[in-house]
C-alpha cells in the first residue's frame, strides 16, 4: 500500500478566489462607468449646438476644437478627444454636444457602446481571466489530489450497468492535513478491458475506510459496473466494499 501526505489548499484557493473577484468586479465597474458615461448623457447633461472649428487627427484618435454658447455665455476654442470620428462631423458645420451644468467648459459627445468597446478590449480580456483563472485553478488541484486524476463514477451504474472484472493496480493511504487536523482516507485504482479489447483505467476517488482486506481477499479482483455504450465511464462498488469490510472487520 502506497501512503501519500496531503496538504489541503483550500485556505489559498479561497484567498485566490477573492483577489480575483475584488480585481474582476473593479475592472468590469470601471468598463461599466465608460459605457454609461456617454450613453446615458441626455439625462444629465444639456445638449447644446456648437460650432466645429478643426479637426485634427492624431496617431491614436481625434482632437476636435468647438466652440458654443451655453447660459449667455460663449465658449471658444474648446477641445474633444475622440478615438472615432462621426461621419456627420464636418469643418464650419454645425454638432450637437452636451454640456454639465456645473462643468460648462467641457464638452463632452454621446457616443456608442462599439465606440469605446475596441478601446477597452484588454480590459475585458484581463476582467475575464481573472474571473475564470480561479475555476481553473481549483479543478488543477482537485484533478491533482486524486492519484491518476480519477474519480468514481455514476452509482446509477450499479443498476444499469454492465459487471465486469476490473484488476486492481494501485491502492494506498492518503493522510491529509488542514489547520493541524489530520484525515486520513484511502484509494483504489484498477483497469479493466471493454469488449473491443480497450484497456481503461478508473478510481474510486478518497473514500473513508481501509479496503486491504477486501482486495487481499478478492485476489485484487473487483467488479466495475461499465456504461456498456461508453465502457469508459464506470462505477465502483465502494459502499458494498465498504458493507464487506465492515461485516469481516467485526466477524474477525
Amino acid at each position: 500500500m502506497i501512503e501519500t501526505v496531503r496538504k489541503v489548499t483550500g485556505t489559498v484557493a479561497l484567498v485566490l478566489q477573492i483577489v480575483c473577484d475584488a480585481l474582476a468586479f473593479f475592472l468590469l465597474g470601471f468598463l461599466l462607468y465608460v459605457a454609461l458615461n456617454g450613453r446615458g448623457i441626455e439625462d444629465s447633461h444639456m445638449a447644446v449646438t456648437a460650432r466645429v472649428e478643426e479637426i485634427n487627427p492624431t496617431p491614436h484618435e481625434y482632437s476636435i476644437v468647438v466652440s458654443y454658447q451655453y447660459q449667455d455665455k460663449y465658449y471658444s476654442d474648446r477641445t474633444l478627444e475622440m478615438d472615432n470620428l462621426p461621419d456627420d462631423m464636418k469643418v464650419g458645420e454645425d454638432y450637437t454636444v452636451y454640456i454639465d451644468p456645473e462643468y460648462p467648459y467641457k464638452p463632452k459627445i454621446k457616443h456608442d457602446f462599439w465606440d469605446w468597446f475596441p478601446k477597452f478590449i484588454v480590459l475585458w480580456l484581463i476582467a475575464a481571466a481573472v474571473l475564470i483563472f480561479p475555476i481553473f485553478y481549483r479543478f488543477s488541484q482537485s484533478k491533482k489530489e486524486l492519484p491518476y486524476g480519477l474519480k468514481n463514477g455514476n452509482p446509477k451504474l450499479k443498476e444499469t450497468g454492465e459487471p465486469i472484472k476490473a484488476r486492481v493496480i494501485d491502492y494506498g493511504k492518503s493522510t491529509e492535513e488542514t489547520d493541524d487536523v489530520v484525515r486520513v482516507q484511502y484509494y483504489v485504482i484498477v483497469d479493466y478491458i471493454d469488449s473491443k479489447g480497450v484497456v481503461h483505467k478508473a478510481g474510486t476517488g478518497y473514500i473513508d475506510f481501509n479496503p486491504t482486506q477486501y482486495i487481499k481477499d478478492k485476489n485484487k479482483e473487483i467488479i466495475v459496473y461499465i456504461n456498456p455504450k461508453r465502457p469508459q465511464k464506470c462505477y465502483i462498488d465502494t459502499e458494498g466494499i465498504s458493507h464487506y469490510v465492515r461485516y469481516n472487520t467485526y466477524a474477525g
